[in-house]
Order: C-alpha cells, then structure tokens, then sequence
C-alpha cells in the first residue's frame, strides 16, 4: 500500500507541495525501517519499501518542477486558431512563428 500512499494518495487527494512530498517520502523511509527494527516486517521488505520511500521523495517533487516549467512556458506560446492551424497542417504550410 506504500505506492499508492505516496504514489496517489500523497499526490492527487492530498494535492501535497514539493516540501509534504519530500517529508513523506523521509518520514515513510524512516517508518519502514523502524518496523523492520522491531520485527514487525522482514528487513528485505523494509529495504525494498525504503528504496520506494526514496524515489516517492525525490520523484513527485521533479516531476512538480517540470510541471511547473512546463506551465510557465505554455502561458508565453502565442494562442493558435484550430481552424487556420488545421488547414496549415493538411496543406503542408509551415505554422508562422510569432
């Protein structure tokens, strides 16, 4: 359940920033290994579950950045009518650079 955790739930339903995502991906690497210490779960699932824990910290966080750039960057492309750009692309016309 820790993908879905950090994976879905981390991102989607708590709409978690940079900064939560990074804590719970510390905080859930520390978890596991603190229950593989007291023989609640075997150490090579913890060790797998902390490597899982590591990417959910570093991963969304990445992934938060480029969506962000991605976003930046979408707001300074100039506005395209579908009509003209179809037929450009149908007739083989290079689109004008604005």
């Amino acid at each position: 359940m820790l993908s879905e955790f950090l994976g879905y739930f981390m991102i989607r339903k708590v709409m978690a920033g940079q900064g939560l995502l990074l804590a719970a991906g510390t905080v859930t690497k520390k978890l596991v290994t603190w229950l593989a210490e007291q023989g609640v779960i075997e150490r090579e699932m913890a060790a797998a579950q902390a490597a899982r824990a590591a990417d959910a910290a570093r991963d969304p966080p990445n992934a938060d950045r480029l969506a962000e750039a991605l976003h930046r960057l979408s707001l300074k492309t100039p506005h395209r009518d579908p009509d003209t750009t179809d037929r450009w692309v149908e007739e083989g016309i290079p689109l004008p650079i604005s």
